[in-house]
């Protein structure tokens, strides 16, 4: 009984997906990197793809329904949700595959775009990087395919919203729960490559070692880490590992015995990881220090389509307060889809010229670059 014990604890271990990489992250994350701060609808609501009633609906919210809210918009009165499960964008299929027995698409282009219908003149709602998991909505139309954008977000006016009373402080608590979370992932990717490796050499070591404490780790994760992806992601691996637990405590039980906790003599010796950092299984490491800097835009704001004759100037670009804070052209020979990306909050980059519009110097942009801001 004991051999069959370990052959599916051993069985149920290969099942498990090797290390998962942490997900590439959104490529327009949210303003407050945040994850659990809920709030209620108090009266239908229409989910926008950016911060303006012009922008397009995403769907439109009943009263009572929950949304993740991450942070102030740009834009005043406007708020940043999550990505809502029941909105749908559209990606052409050319950079998709298919996973999970079709019920997901992964994106194998960087800087692949999703936009907000079935068409390549339709407004870009996001620019998705390679690797990323989007949910599928089961709609096709022609070569796109309607997804849910985990990674993405949305936006509500605060008129619908109920919002908590100390808004700052519940953002705070939400960000110290994120960075928690965050380290724990890490501890998690880490614990699950030292224990894989142990299994690896012998099943019966898998016995000696704390996946219950792993398994906590990972539902950690998957409360609280603010990144879809990499919930998705902890939720997969969690469900790996179940069944080598379930095998584990099996066969503890047909011997009497009592399963170990991550400090037990038996679990794995430390694990050196690169850099030298030294982490016990099932401890928590610190949160990892990462400066990524800032694209250098030269402008950024809502893009809007302002003609502006006197400046040759088509474009303009629209803070949160509704002010002109550059107007656009196009520089020759440069190909700038500037309607593609119709209210939303944008970066531009090419030489510039001030001028005098309504009393006050703005900068004219020749614009040489435009994409999705990440503010």
């Amino acid at each position: 009984m004991r051999s069959l014990l370990l052959v599916a604890t051993a069985a149920a271990l290969f099942a498990a997906e090797p290390v998962p990489a942490t997900p590439a992250p959104a490529a327009m994350p949210a303003p407050a990197s945040v994850a659990g701060l809920k709030s209620v609808l108090t009266k239908n609501g229409n989910v926008r793809y950016g911060p303006s009633t012009q922008a397009k609906v995403v769907v439109t919210l009943s009263a009572g329904q929950e949304v993740e809210l991450l942070g102030p918009a740009q834009a005043k009165d406007w708020f940043v949700i999550r990505f809502p499960q029941s909105g749908k964008a559209w990606v052409h299929r050319k950079v998709l595959q298919s996973v999970d027995g079709g019920k997901r698409w992964q994106v194998i282009e960087d800087k692949a775009r999703a936009r907000d219908d079935a068409t390549l003149g339709a407004v870009v709602v996001a620019e998705l990087g390679k690797g990323e998991v989007l949910e599928d909505k089961g709609q096709t139309v022609g070569d796109w395919q309607a997804v849910t954008l985990p990674n993405a977000v949305a936006y509500l006016h605060r008129s619908v919203l109920s919002l908590p009373t100390d808004l700052a402080g519940a953002v705070a608590v939400s960000k110290e729960k994120a960075a928690a979370a965050a380290s724990a992932w890490t501890s998690a990717q880490a614990t699950y490559a030292a224990y894989y490796e142990a299994a690896k050499a012998s099943p019966e070591k898998a016995l000696a070692l704390d996946w219950a404490g792993l398994g906590k780790y990972l539902d950690h994760v998957i409360s609280d880490h603010p990144d879809v992806a990499t919930r998705m992601a902890a939720t997969r691996l969690k469900d790996g590992i179940s069944n080598v637990n379930i095998a584990s405590l099996a066969v503890h039980k047909e011997q009497g015995t009592t399963p170990p906790t991550a400090v037990d003599p038996l679990a794995p010796k430390l694990l050196t990881l690169p850099g030298a950092t030294v982490v016990e299984p099932g401890k928590p490491l610190p949160a990892p220090t990462m400066v990524v800097p800032a694209k250098a835009w030269v402008s950024e704001g809502l893009l809007n389509q302002r003609a502006t004759p006197a400046h040759s100037s088509d474009y303009a670009l629209i803070n949160g307060d509704g002010d002109v804070v550059a107007l656009l052209k196009g520089k020759v020979g440069a190909d700038v889809p500037f309607s593609e990306y119709y209210w939303r909050w944008v970066g531009v980059r090419g030489e510039t010229t001030m001028v005098d519009l309504d009393g006050k110097k703005v900068p004219v942009i020749m614009v040489e670059e435009l994409g999705l801001s990440s503010r």
